[in-house]
């Protein structure tokens, strides 16, 4: 397979409602955050990592193409792919090919069929012109707050504090 030519999509991310993606800490405090924002290592902004709105891009594409259900909830990989018919098998060849399968798909075959990622997603990181609004204002740019799981296919918390 080779590469002919690339496009680059570029967007604006705007939160309306809470976002967490979350940064283990080394250790737990009585009454602390167990689960901190992530933030970058060298202006401590909280970004959106490449490999979230990569999986996220993919959740949905699979939740529109109906096969979530399939594949317990986890991203589409050969197994899936075996038991899958029809349109379903269609569409989610189709979101293999863009994000690729697992090193361990178990199927040689289909592994070349599908072939290398086809998209890439760098991290989000805040607009600068707002951090230096945020930064020039001495506000933060995170609140601390409890929050939960959500489970994909149930749609409920699977941790309610």
């Amino acid at each position: 397979m080779q590469l002919n030519n690339m496009h680059t999509l570029e967007a604006t991310i705007e939160l309306v409602t809470g976002l967490h993606i979350g940064a283990g800490n080394e250790e737990m405090h009585i009454g602390g955050i167990d689960n901190a924002v992530l933030k970058h290592p060298h202006t401590l902004e909280p970004y959106i990592p490449g490999s979230s709105l990569k999986g996220k891009m993919r959740s949905l594409l699979e939740w529109r193409a109906g096969v979530v259900g399939d594949s317990g909830g986890k991203p589409v990989d050969g197994k899936t792919l075996a038991h899958l018919q029809g349109e379903k098998l269609t569409a989610a060849e189709q979101i293999a090919k863009l994000f690729g399968l697992s090193g361990d798909s178990g199927n040689e075959d289909l592994t070349k069929r599908i072939g290398p990622t086809r998209v890439s997603f760098w991290d989000c990181s805040l607009d600068s012109e707002w951090a230096s609004k945020v930064k020039e204002s001495a506000l933060l740019y995170t609140e601390a707050k409890s929050e939960n799981m959500i489970d994909r296919i149930k749609g409920v918390a699977e941790h309610p504090r």
